[in-house]
C-alpha cells in the first residue's frame, strides 16, 4: 500500500491509483482522498492521551540528572512549567500544536495500514525532515515532492486572530 501526505495550495489528484491520500488541512473526503483532521476527531480520545502522554514526558526528560520541569522551578517550589505556553496546549497561543497532533494521527495511521512507501507534497521542509525521521523510525520508505509555496493572505480567516485586540 503506499500513502500519499498533500499538505499544497494545489488541489490533490482525484485518482491515486490505489493508494491513499491524506490531506495535511482540511475535512473534504472523496474516494481515496481521507482527511488527517477527520481522522483526529474520530480517535479524539487514543490522539489525546497521546498526546498529552507526549507532554508530561518531556516535562519528566532528564538532562544532565535533572528533569526539565525542575530546570523551570523557583525556590519558593513553584515550577513556571506549568504556565509555559508548551503546557498551556492551546493551538491559538502556539499553533504549532496542531501540526503535532497532526503527526500523532499520521503515526496511529501508518502503524494500523502499514504502508510501504509514503510519499508527502509540500512546500515545507520541516514537516519533511519530521515525516522524513517518522518514517525512517517506522521502516517506511520515504519520498518528497516539494510543491509551490501558498500566496500569502493577510486577512484569511486562519490569520483573522493575530488581528484582534487582546481580551483585559
Amino acid at each position: 500500500m503506499k500513502f500519499t501526505i498533500w499538505d499544497s495550495p494545489e488541489h490533490p489528484p482525484t485518482t491515486c491509483d490505489g493508494e491513499l491520500l491524506y490531506t495535511w488541512n482540511g475535512y473534504v473526503e472523496s474516494g481515496n482522498i481521507l482527511s488527517l483532521f477527520k481522522f483526529i476527531e474520530k480517535n479524539d480520545d487514543l490522539i489525546r492521551s497521546k498526546y498529552l502522554a507526549w507532554v508530561y514526558e518531556l516535562g519528566a526528560f532528564e538532562i544532565k540528572g535533572k528533569k526539565i520541569v525542575d530546570y523551570f522551578t523557583f525556590e519558593d517550589g513553584f515550577s513556571y512549567w506549568w504556565m509555559t505556553l508548551f503546557v498551556e496546549k492551546s493551538p491559538w497561543t502556539q499553533p504549532s500544536i496542531i501540526d503535532a497532533i497532526r503527526l500523532f494521527a499520521l503515526n496511529e495511521i501508518i502503524n494500523k495500514e502499514k504502508p510501504k512507501t509514503i510519499k508527502l507534497v509540500s512546500p515545507n521542509p520541516s514537516l519533511n525532515l519530521v515525516i522524513k525521521n517518522l518514517c525512517k523510525e517506522l521502516g517506511v520508505v520515504y519520498s518528497w515532492q516539494k510543491s509551490k509555496h501558498a500566496k500569502s493572505i493577510p486577512f484569511g480567516i486562519k490569520n483573522m486572530y493575530r488581528f484582534l485586540p487582546l481580551p483585559s
